[in-house]
């Protein structure tokens, strides 16, 4: 599979607290006086010796911050399970929401700017209507918000993944992965966020 995409759950939370301060942010000073980790204060030392721009700096320290555990990949293939998603009942707001997502066209701000890297992300109340949505995901979500046994998540989506996409999807695992990574994230308060190659 040629990765194409990587799913992220995305601490929206976090990036409202470090949006203002990434905004102002012009010079390496700047943006290491707002590093926590080591990995990106040495972006701030990339940024000093001109092997990283000030665009890339911030979209590669929004990525280091803001997303969270371990990524979902998904190739160029998705984009047309995406399609098929859309003319499902009940499943076209969740295709819009990641039709936006993998055009970076949701909630990238200007200051992001364009190209490679984080392409987009949903807000907790994003993600949580893209949830309600998704394919495969048990009543129990839809009725009663953040309650529910992520292993029978698990067992409805690959289910579901094994029927709907068998003859349209080769890669039904990665379908399955993103159901269990949006309810993952639409627990905990998460957003959710794209990053292309």
């Amino acid at each position: 599979m040629s990765v194409r995409w990587w799913f992220y759950r995305f601490d929206h939370a976090r990036y409202v607290l470090l949006r203002p301060a990434l905004r102002s942010a012009t010079s390496p000073a700047a943006l290491a006086a707002i590093a926590d980790s080591p990995e990106v204060c040495a972006l701030a030392e990339a940024l000093q010796e001109q092997r990283l721009s000030l665009l890339q700096a911030r979209r590669a320290f929004v990525r280091m911050t803001c997303c969270v555990g371990d990524p979902v990949p998904v190739d160029a293939h998705f984009a047309r399970v995406v399609s098929a998603m859309g003319r499902r009942r009940g499943a076209e707001d969740a295709a819009e929401l990641l039709a936006e997502l993998l055009a970076g066209q949701k909630n990238r701000e200007p200051w992001l700017g364009t190209g490679p890297g984080l392409q987009g992300f949903l807000t907790a109340e994003e993600t949580v209507r893209l949830a309600r949505s998704y394919p495969g995901m048990p009543r129990a979500l839809r009725s009663r918000g953040r309650r529910f046994w992520l292993w029978r998540w698990a067992e409805a989506l690959r289910d579901l993944a094994r029927r709907l996409f068998r003859r349209r999807l080769p890669d039904a695992e990665a379908v399955r992965r993103l159901g269990v990574l949006i309810a993952e994230a639409a627990t905990r308060g998460e957003g959710i966020a794209v990053v292309s190659d």
